[in-house]
């Protein structure tokens, strides 16, 4: 049974419309933090399973200079932020088929919730890793790296890269597109989100319009040999992306994005179906 179709029936939606949003709902995972981890795979903060020889990462330019510096904005750029560890084994048994991923292994998030120098654009906003971490060899927790004393205070006081851990329960749900929420009317108020709302897969719960343009951010495949109105174009039109994660701000595992708000880990489905989560893009969006 789908409780949005359900609801939206007894909001009094049409019949066309009942059509439309069962066509275009899909499964999702929610994510509840659950307490102080306790012995799962999957969970908020902490530090993750690695294998030996595993480095932290840093922002994109550190993970090149290995060491920690101010940017021009002034914000602290160095190790980045662990988020969130997923067990994919756990979402396998999960009813329902939410994203194509494997059966098994580990999915690791980082990111700065701070603004640094941007990876792939040069401008000033969030940096990220996912890794992807098949079930093959011994897994021991990560060591975190040790920071240089003059900037220990600044980044334990502002950017801190190890958070309090927290369990995950997971639950499926079901997950409607954000242009559909805003065109039908049944939709807005039969579809309200928890707060904090983290989800695995679905579509975004924007806070602001329609996530767009994540081709400004890992653009096409072959785009930089078009004219460069076509290239804007190429870009502009580079909509085929899905949701792998989506992480609010939450004070459950103090975990916040700059000035609040909610990030979404976006990929395309080619390169989800190769397992290649190096080209996974986070956008971030604040109330």
């Amino acid at each position: 049974m789908n409780p949005i179709l359900e609801k939206a029936k007894a909001d009094g939606a049409s019949a066309e419309e009942i059509k439309t949003i069962e066509a275009s709902c899909v499964r999702c995972v929610h994510l509840h933090p659950a307490g102080v981890a306790s012995g799962g795979r999957s969970y908020f903060g902490g530090v993750p399973l690695v294998p030996d020889g595993f480095r932290w990462p840093f922002s994109s330019e550190e993970r090149r200079k290995q060491k920690v510096r101010y940017s021009e904005e002034q914000y602290l750029a160095g190790p980045l932020t662990f988020i969130a560890q997923i067990d994919l084994e756990e979402v396998s048994s999960l009813a329902g088929r939410v994203l194509p991923l494997p059966a098994e292994g580990l999915l690791l998030f980082f990111a700065t919730p701070q603004k640094v120098d941007h990876p792939h654009t040069g401008s000033v906003g969030p940096d990220w890793l996912v890794e992807y971490l098949p079930n093959r060899c011994p897994l021991a927790p990560a060591i975190p790296p040790i920071l240089p004393a003059e900037f220990s205070e600044k980044v334990i006081g502002e950017s801190r890269f190890v958070l309090p851990c927290r369990g995950l329960r997971m639950s499926v749900g079901w997950s409607v597109n954000a242009t559909l929420r805003y065109k039908l009317p049944h939709l807005s108020s039969t579809m309200e989100s928890p707060h904090p709302h983290h989800i695995l897969g679905g579509f975004p719960d924007t806070l602001q319009s329609p996530i767009e343009g994540c081709g400004d951010y890992l653009p096409p495949e072959g785009v930089e040999k078009l004219s460069p109105g076509d290239r804007v174009a190429a870009i502009r039109n580079d909509k085929d992306w899905v949701q792998l994660l989506q992480i609010d701000s939450d004070d459950g595992f103090d975990f916040s994005w700059l000035y609040g708000g909610r990030g979404h880990f976006m990929i395309r489905p080619q390169h989800l179906a190769a397992l290649s989560f190096d080209k996974v893009v986070l956008v971030t969006q604040v109330t």
